[in-house]
């Protein structure tokens, strides 16, 4: 099954687990599972904007975008 991707933009990396990463977006926090997200591999916590790709079944139904 193929999943489209959708571009989310951040205002920080909060926290990373195992199986999710924590995101600030217009100051709030979203908890994003990584299978949700291209290339989770790479993500820890930062203090800065960013972007990464979401699935987007996912950040639509989260209002990620």
């Amino acid at each position: 099954m193929s999943y489209d991707f959708v571009r989310v933009t951040y205002d920080n990396i909060e926290a990373t687990s195992e199986r999710a990463v924590c995101l600030t977006i217009d100051g709030e926090q979203h908890w994003v599972p990584r299978s949700q997200i291209e290339d989770p591999d790479e993500l820890e916590p930062s203090f800065g904007p960013g972007e990464l790709m979401v699935k987007e079944w996912f950040a639509d139904k989260e209002g990620l975008v």
